[in-house]
Parts: C-alpha cells; structure tokens; sequence
C-alpha cells in the first residue's frame, strides 16, 4: 500500500518577530508529521532560540506539545519530528526586540 503525503505551508516569506504564531493547521488525518523551518533571512538572532510545537482540539485553544525546535540561521534548515500530535498544530515563539527572521515553515504529514 502507498502512504499518502502532504505538504503544506504555515508561514511562506513569513516575518517572525518579537513574539510570534504561525498559521494553525489541521492535522488529524495524519500519522506522522516532519515540521520544517528554513531562514531566508535572520537578524541578530540569538544562540539557542528555539520555536514551540503547540497543538489544540480545536484550533483555538492552545498548549505545548513538549517538542521545540532550533531556530536556524540565514539560509539553513532544521526540522523536528511528531508521532502524537493531536488535531491541530503551530509554532509559537517569542524573540528579542532587536531579533527578526523572515522564513518559510512546512508541515510534512503522512498517513
């Protein structure tokens, strides 16, 4: 059997700033999940910043999932994987007032 995948876009040319959410996205048809994170741009960006996975049952009510993710630097890529992840998810995050990143931030999900 083929699995099935999808690929969408939480934040495209997407302008992160002080603190930030990304788009939610519903993903509860899926098993498996790759969220990715590319800098197109970073500004002053701290050693160790990092952006929370937080999911919801319902789209507006949030909480932490527990997995966090590094944020990167111009023109690099990092990732984090989810197996248990409910039926919504997005990223938050909170940076200083001199840090900013213009990214672009994918969800790969299979079933």
């Amino acid at each position: 059997m083929v699995s099935r995948s999808h690929t969408y876009a939480l934040e495209l040319n997407g302008l992160w700033q002080g603190a930030f959410e990304s788009e939610p996205y519903e993903t509860a048809w899926g098993h498996e999940i790759i969220i990715f994170i590319r800098a197109l741009e970073a500004t002053t960006l701290p050693a160790g910043a990092k952006a929370k996975v937080q999911i919801s049952p319902d789209g507006i009510h949030w909480c932490d999932e527990g997995a966090v993710i590094d944020l990167p630097d111009t023109g690099k890529l990092t990732f984090c994987r989810l197996s248990h992840f409910g039926g919504w998810l997005r990223l938050k995050g909170d940076l200083p007032a001199s840090a900013s990143m213009k990214v672009v931030a994918y969800v790969a999900m299979k079933e």
